[in-house]
């Protein structure tokens, strides 16, 4: 199907996807699915569906909307892998540096939670490839920003949240690939931000529950935890 196509038909899914029905958020989370899995699908279709997603963050605040998503973010992250990659990952980034300048709220924690949350699933999917194709800037950037964001209300039950979506996709992602998400952090300025303070807190309490001796031994922070 030509891209011309695909967008004609995917025209109208920027209004169909804000309704406010649980049947309709479904229904519409069907349809972009249906549409994907056509075969001939090409980057601009998926890059469009990229962005159509971020009217949700804002708008989708229950359990099952956002399940409708991150069943979606699941196919695109293993059927459209590389291109959802580079299309979301950069667009998670720059939600990230919004929150990050707006004062801290339950809106804006709730919000940050949900888009970490969606840039885990992304990885997920990624993980199960064995090329590595993520952007290990970006992601690292993204999830710093979005954790600090979560924690920065100062919800409790928030935090252990965020806290446990980086912890168990750090757990997914090994010693090797952790390595090179701590190299991230490492290279930033410390005068870059609180983010990079939480995030190497979430890296030394994870470091601290699973032994990780691997990246204990590889990153000197690390060994006084």
């Amino acid at each position: 199907m030509a891209d011309s196509e695909v967008l004609k038909i995917l025209k109208d899914i920027p209004f169909k996807i804000q309704t406010a029905s649980l049947k309709g958020r479904r229904e519409v989370i069907e349809e972009i699915r249906n549409v994907l899995s056509t075969p001939g699908i090409s980057e601009p279709a998926v890059r469009y569906v990229c962005r159509v997603l971020l009217l949700t963050l804002n708008r989708y605040r229950d359990s099952t909307s956002q399940s409708y998503v991150k069943g979606l973010l699941a196919y695109l992250s293993t059927q459209h892998k590389e291109w959802t990659l580079k299309s979301l990952l950069p667009a998670l980034l720059e939600v990230s540096e919004q929150l990050k300048n707006i004062a801290p709220s339950k809106n804006t924690s709730q919000t940050g939670l949900y888009a970490l949350r969606w840039s885990t699933v992304l990885v997920d999917g990624a993980l199960k490839d064995s090329e590595d194709a993520l952007d290990y800037n970006t992601l690292v950037l993204a999830q710093a920003n979005l954790l600090a964001v979560v924690t920065a209300y100062g919800d409790k039950k928030k935090n252990e949240k965020g806290y446990s979506l980086l912890h168990n996709l750090w757990r997914a992602m090994g010693s090797e690939r952790l390595s090179k998400w701590m190299n991230v952090l490492l290279s930033q300025p410390s005068d870059s931000g609180p983010q990079v303070c939480v995030g190497f807190s979430a890296i030394c309490r994870h470091v601290k529950n699973t032994s990780d001796e691997a990246l204990i031994a590889a990153h000197k922070v690390c060994k006084s935890f």
